[in-house]
């Protein structure tokens, strides 16, 4: 069971980045015009949430761990 958790937060450690690379692109796609400031601050704001998320999800799977 061990090398299955160290599987999945690998995986899960891989989200959190490709969260951080859409979070980037939303900034990328405001500063070109096609993204209203508003729906920016809405779209961080979720991406913001979903990476508090995995997070936890993270921590809580690697304490499981030990």
């Amino acid at each position: 069971m061990r090398g299955r958790r160290k599987e999945f937060v690998q995986f899960l450690r891989i989200a959190a980045g490709s969260n951080g690379e859409a979070r980037a692109l939303l900034y990328a796609a405001e500063g070109r015009g096609y993204l209203a400031a508003g729906e920016l601050a809405r779209l961080v704001a979720s991406t913001n949430s979903i990476g508090r998320m995995l997070r936890r999800l993270i921590e809580s799977v690697e304490r499981r761990d030990t």
